[in-house]
């Protein structure tokens, strides 16, 4: 994908809201929408509100762009109802449990139960899940197979990798496997989501429909990184062995006590390789 030629599209004019309908995407004249958001906050066009503002600005990049805003969880059927109302997005979905992480937004730092919430209409709880990330993943999921699924907003970012879950007081593994996303998003992710809608736009020129790309072998998951990233590969293929089937790193960072360095050096100069071997 890094060879493409990304294509710079036409900025589109900022309609008064982003739709959230069928029925406002036809008073606009879309057909169909490039990508779809969907979040755990209200929709609220200001630009405290992450989602509203990425959706802005990747409408003025030339991309139409809708929101779900609280689908109706407790219900699959509704919930479901909701995330497909708009149609399917010709190039990926992005989920975020809003301005605050689901579980904050819930319980209090003595893990009572919140009575409302600030970013809901009337301040009424119980309209985002726990673990919203997760949740809203799995609706879209179901709702379009196959299609690229990216998340970002603080409670993505926070559990991007193993993590201490202060609500189950226990280590919980990245959001990326719980969530099964294609893509997270850390931070302030405008640059990088307009780079994911930009190259995912020039595959589906390529390719057309992005749900028939080839899907990634689960049995045949392998993991890289270099130096403290190495540490970190090694470390998580040790800690989930049953997803990488592989580990590469280069300078891994690790403890190299008593290694004899002149010897690997020599044996990788005659084999083109060495193997360290740790307990």
């Amino acid at each position: 994908m890094f060879d493409l030629a990304l294509p710079a599209r036409t900025p589109l004019p900022q309609p008064p809201f982003l739709p959230t309908t069928r029925a406002e995407m036809d008073a606009l004249g879309w057909d169909s929408l490039d990508i779809l958001l969907v979040t755990g906050d209200a929709y609220v066009d200001h630009p405290a509100f992450g989602v509203p503002l990425l959706g802005r600005w990747l409408t003025a990049h030339g991309y139409r762009v809708g929101i779900v805003a609280q689908p109706r969880w407790k219900d699959e059927a509704q919930g479901l109802s909701d995330i497909v109302r708009m149609g399917r997005p010709r190039l990926f979905a992005g989920v975020s449990a809003g301005a605050l992480d689901s579980m904050l937004a819930h319980y209090t730092a003595f893990r009572k139960k919140r009575h409302d919430d600030a970013y809901t209409p009337g301040g009424k709880a119980g309209a985002r899940p726990n673990r919203a990330v997760v949740v809203y993943a799995g609706l879209v999921r179901r709702a379009f197979p196959g299609l690229p699924l990216l998340a970002g907003g603080i409670e993505a970012s926070l559990r991007r990798i193993t993590q201490y879950d202060f609500w189950s007081d226990a280590l919980r593994r990245s959001i990326l496997f719980d969530a099964r996303l294609d893509i997270l998003s850390c931070g302030m992710g405008e640059r990088s989501l307009l780079d994911v809608a930009r190259r995912l736009d020039a595959v589906a020129e390529i390719g057309g429909d992005l749900a028939a790309l080839e899907a990634v072998d689960g049995d045949a998951i392998g993991i890289m990184g270099w130096s403290q990233g190495g540490m970190n590969a090694m470390l998580a293929a040790a800690a989930y062995p049953d997803t990488f089937k592989a580990v590469v790193t280069w300078a891994g960072a690790t403890g190299m006590k008593g290694v004899n360095f002149a010897q690997r050096y020599e044996t990788a100069k005659k084999d083109g390789y060495t193997v360290t071997e740790y307990d």
